[in-house]
């Protein structure tokens, strides 16, 4: 499996924003791997696309991915929260052979997920009691009793079906 280290220079614009285009991906490949704007702000964040598809999204200069490209398809890279004026370098580490992921180098670091305590879709109403008690998590820490509130919520999911 070569992974090949894609490089992609840009300079933030005046507002802090940068989008890196990787090159196309050869006819007849499947091209695989990680992303990472590794000189980026903690606080940088960007959004991966192919070709106008969401594929997700990335935080500072962490690893993130994998992602899976075709060769009718282009990677984009498109971030903001730069350093107007800075040159940043995107790497994409890409299987080139397209026969399994590339994790390299490993997505690391830590991600701080926002926790969305009132998602309630109309088709499940059940949800709304376990969610809206999540709300009640304090930043001290309950993470445990958070945990097995989700628990006892999947257990009634699963219940409902079986």
């Amino acid at each position: 499996m070569p992974i090949v280290a894609l490089n992609v220079a840009e300079v933030a614009d005046a507002n802090g924003d940068a989008t890196f285009q990787f090159p196309d991906v050869p006819l007849g490949q499947l091209w695989s791997g990680t992303t990472a704007i590794p000189n980026a702000d903690v606080f940088c964040t960007a959004t991966v696309t192919a070709s106008g598809l969401l594929l997700g999204s990335m935080q500072g200069p962490a690893s993130y991915g994998p992602w899976t490209v075709d060769h009718s398809q282009r990677l984009t890279i498109s971030a903001t929260g730069l350093v107007a004026g800075t040159q940043y370098i995107a790497v994409w580490h890409a299987d080139t052979m397209g026969k399994e992921f590339s994790t390299y180098p490993a997505v690391s670091g830590t991600a701080n997920l926002p926790v969305n305590p009132t998602p309630t879709p109309a088709s499940a109403p059940f949800a709304a009691a376990p969610l809206a008690a999540a709300a009640s998590l304090d930043i001290a820490g309950q993470e445990l009793r958070l945990l097995e509130e989700i628990a006892a919520s999947l257990h009634e999911l699963v219940s409902l079906f079986t």
